[in-house]
């Protein structure tokens, strides 16, 4: 969310019939925009409070990607106590990691919960910023940060920023899901909640793209995280729960300061999906009872107070805003009960950064599941803005066990149907001019350029000894996340590679420090070579 200042004032909202202040909150174009408005004048939190239901459910149907929807209406339905209907722990895997339901239309929830809920899109949306920050700097810590760069090549593309969230939601589900099943609060059986239990974090994608998305999110993750938490990448903490930490203090004065580019197209919204043969849809998470209010559970129990907390009560207490708590959590007025795809959005939502009223500021609404409550190649850029990858060759592959490394074929000959060929390099399918793909934004969970080129590493000898490298210590720099054109800005690509990858692998194999490759033999035990490129 960017601050911009030609929003409507204060004075004139106050002015507005709740039915245009509704509106303007359906208008935000994230939960950003919606937490900053909420939180002007008891007048925006109660318009808020009275028409919750309505106002979220909006913006995740106009603002959110549908890959990200799914993972968060799972996230909501847990805190509500409606995620019992999910009895296994591969239909959870299956259906929400692949994104092979379908979204509710209409959210039902108390305003209590859905205020803590936007705080929480909002804070998922901070860190996002906060990680792809921080992988553009680690960067250009390295030799990278002597080249020469184009105006904004700080500023994260759309898709970028979207594969970041989905990535920090994704990490969230997997670490909510853990708690839910350790408290008893799933209903499962006991073998299924034993293979929770023993899952490990990467054990839940369904292909290597969201494997190393996900790890790059736990990184940043174990990065701002207190002292006395794992700071370090091992199979324990990659496998236990965690609690989110606070919003780093540092960021504090930037927290609406982030310039975020809108939607390229209503298409990366819905992300092509219709739903149109669907076993399965989020709306039974979210029903109504006979009184009109939505089911309640209360409690936190991912935070350490809450913990220790029986009662469980996710009111907000004696904050400004408990005031307004017994105002009408119902909508005024029900959305149809849609099924299938939205419409295309009729408008492109705003933006608004109103500041913050300062009797509101001790508010602990802001405060769900963080550690207190609630977690030299750049001729062809241009016309490589719109190239897409796409994970159909790797679909097969689960977990990082899958990455381990076999025998290479000869650099002569290449067994393909049991037939001796001619080994032709092949660095990528999805990017370059020749690419019959859309672009990158159609689809979030597309292979980007960068894990595509080292998948094919693995089988081109003359890669050695990149050849022979995990990509995780790649993903701390942010090349899970990074779209074609930022790799090539980075010199680390271009489209000459399609006809001779060999200098770009030795690029990718000079660029990690020691310090890198220390850390992948302490924590992957990765197969080395020292052999110089000839």
């Amino acid at each position: 969310m960017s601050r911009q200042s030609h929003g409507p004032s204060l004075d004139r909202l106050s002015q507005l019939p709740s039915e245009l202040l509704v509106a303007i909150f359906q208008q935000c174009a994230d939960f950003s925009s919606v937490w900053s408005l909420m939180r002007t004048s008891k007048l925006m939190l109660s318009v808020f409070n009275d028409r919750a239901s309505e106002i979220v459910s909006e913006v995740m149907l106009l603002a959110v990607p549908v890959q990200t929807r799914i993972v968060m209406q799972g996230i909501l339905a847990m805190h509500m106590g409606t995620f019992s209907q999910w009895e296994k722990y591969s239909d959870v895997l299956r259906y929400f990691m692949s994104s092979s339901i379908r979204p509710a239309n209409r959210i039902i929830a108390s305003s209590a919960q859905l205020r803590k809920f936007v705080y929480l899109s909002h804070y998922i949306h901070v860190l996002a910023h906060l990680c792809i920050e921080r992988m553009i700097q680690r960067c250009l810590d390295g030799p990278l940060g002597q080249r020469q760069y184009p105006p904004g090549f700080r500023l994260p593309t759309w898709t970028e920023e979207q594969r970041t969230v989905l990535a920090l939601w994704r990490l969230l589900f997997w670490n909510q899901l853990k708690i839910e099943g350790a408290n008893g609060s799933l209903g499962w059986s006991t073998g299924e909640l034993k293979r929770l239990a023993s899952s490990h974090l990467y054990d839940q994608y369904p292909s290597s793209a969201q494997v190393y998305q996900t790890f790059a999110a736990w990184v940043f993750i174990a990065d701002i995280s207190p002292a006395e938490s794992p700071s370090d990448l091992s199979e324990s903490p990659a496998r236990d729960s965690f609690p989110l930490p606070s919003m780093p203090s540092e960021f504090d004065w930037v927290e609406f300061d982030w310039v975020c580019e809108p939607p390229p197209s209503s298409r990366a919204i819905t992300q092509g999906r219709m739903f149109e043969v669907c076993e399965h849809d989020l709306d039974v998470m979210f029903p109504l009872q006979q009184s009109g209010h939505p089911q309640q559970r209360g409690g936190d129990e991912s935070s350490p107070e809450a913990a220790q907390d029986t009662s469980h009560d996710l009111s907000v207490g004696s904050s400004p805003e408990h005031s307004l708590e017994h105002s009408s959590e119902s909508p005024s007025q029900a959305l149809p009960d849609l099924t299938g795809e939205a419409v295309q959005p009729p408008r492109r939502p705003a933006r608004f950064f109103y500041g913050t009223d300062s009797e509101d500021e001790s508010s602990d609404d802001n405060e769900w599941n963080t550690a207190e409550d609630f977690q030299e190649d750049t001729e062809d850029e241009e016309s490589s803005s719109d190239s897409s990858s796409d994970t159909s060759g790797d679909g097969f592959i689960r977990g990082t066990n899958a990455c381990m490394l076999i025998a290479p074929p000869s650099p002569d000959e290449f067994y393909i149907w049991g037939r001796w060929q001619p080994y032709v390099p092949c660095p990528v399918r999805d990017y370059g001019p020749q690419s019959l793909r859309g672009p990158e934004w159609e689809d979030l969970d597309r292979e980007p350029l960068s894990i595509q080129l080292w998948h094919n590493s693995r089988w081109y000898s003359v890669a050695a000894p990149a050849q022979y490298k995990w990509f995780h210590p790649y993903a701390r720099y942010g090349f899970a996340f990074w779209e074609e054109r930022r790799m090539m800005q980075l010199g680390l690509w271009s489209h000459q590679a399609l006809d001779d990858p060999v200098e770009y692998y030795r690029r990718w194999y000079t660029f990690l420090s020691q310090e890198d490759i220390k850390r992948l033999k302490t924590n992957f035990g990765y197969i080395s070579d020292d052999d110089d490129y000839d």
